[in-house]
């Protein structure tokens, strides 16, 4: 007969369907590799960030030492006169 018949059509179905599963699994596999990498990317941002953070709380804080102890010599000083 040599024409499309139904069996021709349903083993092309077939062999698209796993085609497609194949190549989708595959597309899968490179999304969570890509987010995998996103989330240490994320990571090490927050822990710089967090790094910074207590820097900038540590220079606050000595600071305001130090601005506590020069306070007390000029409170120290006027109550001298």
């Amino acid at each position: 007969m040599g024409g499309v018949t139904l069996s021709w059509l349903a083993d092309v179905a077939s062999v698209a369907g796993v085609v497609i599963a194949v190549v989708g699994f595959g597309v899968t596999l490179w999304n969570v590799a890509r987010s995998i990498r996103a989330a240490e990317r994320a990571k090490e941002a927050a822990k710089e960030a967090r790094a910074s953070a207590r820097f900038l709380e540590t220079l606050a804080r000595w600071q305001a030492f130090n601005a506590d102890k020069a306070l007390g010599h000029v409170i120290a000083s006027l109550e001298k006169t």
